[in-house]
């Protein structure tokens, strides 16, 4: 078992894709497109990374390249990803957060308020500057830009 956490990363972005590769690979009529079972393992990945310290996960569920799809394959990732942000938020584990161009959402997935969000664009060589700084104190840039904020 890992003890030493001091190398993990403190945010790390995992853009979950694949699923109908999978699925075509083991058919399951419930679950044509492989979303459910690939949602069903978003839990277990977050639990991982509780365990080794990683402080922030990025999800990527949904792109606007997903739109191209068929409607009804669209309808069913939708459900899918509105099933386990609702799932998720219940185990009051992990703060949610939704994040990009939320108005193409259809309602309700749009609607879903789990936490606040604080955005701010930056000139690159700040972020930099920031990045280092986060760093040098091994924090994550959100827990330094926090402790900035509140003074």
């Amino acid at each position: 078992m890992i003890s030493d956490f001091s190398k993990t990363p403190r945010h790390i972005g995992v853009t979950l894709d694949g699923n109908r590769r999978w699925a075509k690979q083991n058919p399951d009529s419930t679950d044509p497109y492989g979303h459910k079972r690939g949602a069903a393992k978003i839990a277990d990945l977050l639990g991982w990374c509780e365990e080794t310290q990683v402080e922030v996960v990025t999800l990527w569920m949904l792109s606007t390249d997903n739109f191209k799809r068929s409607p009804e394959e669209v309808a069913t990732l939708i459900g899918v990803i509105s099933e386990i942000v609702d799932d998720l938020a219940a185990r009051k584990r992990w703060s949610i957060k939704a994040v990009g161009a939320l108005d193409i959402l259809p309602q309700p997935l749009a609607e879903k308020h789990y936490s606040g969000e604080f955005r701010v664009r930056i000139p690159p060589e700040l972020h930099r500057l920031l990045a280092l700084q986060a760093a040098e104190q091994g924090i994550s840039l959100n827990r330094l830009a926090s402790s900035k904020l509140a003074g």
